[in-house]
């Protein structure tokens, strides 16, 4: 494994020099446009699942090459890490480097900040490779920074921008910094015992951050669209109802993509409140096919009520919930479908789908953020096989996609 690993490192440099100075021979702006290109289709699974495990494999050779003080230091600096992302995110550089690289004191003056702290915030973020110096700093010209691969989805116009996620997310789980030891040895929610508030009132209770929330969960479905819609059989199903499904955006690329006659989105109130104007500027066939419906998930007469053909089905849901109220919006769902030939799907990280996997696609942190701000949880195979039969379905097939996620088919029983 280890020759193949190095192998495979020989290529991907020899393939990133080529690609540098293949950069470089473009003017700012058409590397500004190159960055702006479409990411979200995935490689087929195949594909995917070989090059996941020479990434694993290649960061196991540099943690064995490493001493192991200097490790557990650079650990550390992972929270700094995500405080200066968080931070580049707010003041918007990469929105600022649009139109190409900048000092630090051209965007000080653009952002109104301090030169000297925003100059040293990003000379931290190149050496971890959220943004690049610009190719013209490295010949010796004045220290200009630039946008790359990773800061361009920072960009709010970035076809797969991740500039609300990063948002909201540093916005809750900041907060629960210090928490944890108390957590782990007496109980609780950290996020609960540092704001005084559970997350989902905490969020309702400031409407910024309650948007910014619905926009980061559009982003998750424009990542995880092209491979869900791809690779599963909807066609097969005559309505979708997608439980939770916020504004609505994932069932509008499945409907776009799939002869599905009918579509249902259900979330709570205020949320499909906010959906109705964005579905108004879409196409009237996709209209005419999908309907709003206002409910909560904990309440079984509130779901729309099963026919046969049916698929229901909820994305990046039930990881917000521990198993008690897992188990209870299950229940819930499966007394909505009573005796209809339908069925449902549940898209979610799932933990324990080998090493290389957990390591590159960080399942297991996924399931910390969801433990620190929800109580909530990443489940395994062996937790769906516990929990599901308690609610009334049994476990149908696991289908691993190109992403950290995997759809679970659930069949009432």
């Amino acid at each position: 494994m280890v020759i193949w690993t190095l192998l495979v490192a020989g290529a991907v440099a020899f393939a990133f020099f080529r690609w540098r100075a293949r950069s470089e021979a473009v003017t700012p702006k058409q590397r500004e446009a190159l960055l702006l290109q479409d990411i979200g289709q995935p490689p087929p699974y195949p594909v995917f699942w070989v090059f996941i495990h020479l990434l694993a494999g290649l960061q196991w050779i540099v943690e064995q090459l490493v001493p192991p003080p200097l490790t557990a230091m650079k650990l550390l600096t992972g929270t700094l890490r995500a405080e200066i992302l968080a931070t580049l995110t707010e003041l918007e550089v990469a929105e600022a480097l649009a139109e190409g690289p900048c000092t630090a004191d051209e965007l000080a003056k653009q952002l109104g900040c301090q030169a000297k702290r925003l100059e040293r915030l990003l000379e931290a973020s190149v050496s971890f490779g959220l943004f690049a110096l610009a190719p013209e700093s490295q010949k010796g010209g004045p220290k200009k920074f630039c946008n790359n691969k990773t800061s361009a989805v920072l960009r709010k116009s970035h076809p797969n921008t991740a500039y609300y996620l990063v948002s909201q997310i540093a916005a809750t789980t900041f907060k629960t910094v210090g928490h944890q030891t108390k957590a782990v040895r007496q109980g609780g929610i950290q996020f609960e015992e540092a704001t005084g508030q559970d997350f989902w009132s905490y969020i309702k209770d400031r409407p910024q951050l309650s948007l910014a929330f619905n926009k980061s969960m559009a982003e998750v479905d424009r990542s995880l669209a092209p491979t869900l819609v791809k690779d599963y059989n909807w066609g097969r199903y005559s309505r979708l109802i997608d439980v939770g499904g916020c504004h609505g955006s994932f069932l509008r690329d499945i409907l776009r993509q799939w002869p599905v006659p009918k579509g249902i989105n259900f979330d709570q109130a205020h949320v499909i409140e906010e959906a109705k104007p964005i579905w108004a500027a879409y196409e009237t066939g996709l209209q005419q096919k999908v309907e709003m419906v206002a409910g909560d998930f904990f309440r079984s007469e509130t779901i729309p009520k099963g026919e046969d053909g049916d698929l229901y089905f909820m994305r990046t849901i039930l990881h917000d919930w521990n198993d008690e109220k897992t188990l209870a919006i299950l229940k819930a769902c499966r007394a909505a479908i009573g005796n209809a030939s339908a069925r449902m799907l549940l898209v979610e990280v799932t933990k324990g789908r080998g090493w290389a996997i957990d390591t590159v696609l960080i399942a297991p942190m996924a399931d910390i953020l969801m433990m620190k701000l929800l109580d909530g949880a990443e489940r395994s195979v062996a937790d769906w096989q516990d929990i599901l039969p308690q609610a009334g379905f049994k476990l149908g097939k696991m289908i691993p996609t190109a992403t950290l996620f995997c759809m679970i088919e659930c069949i009432p029983v």
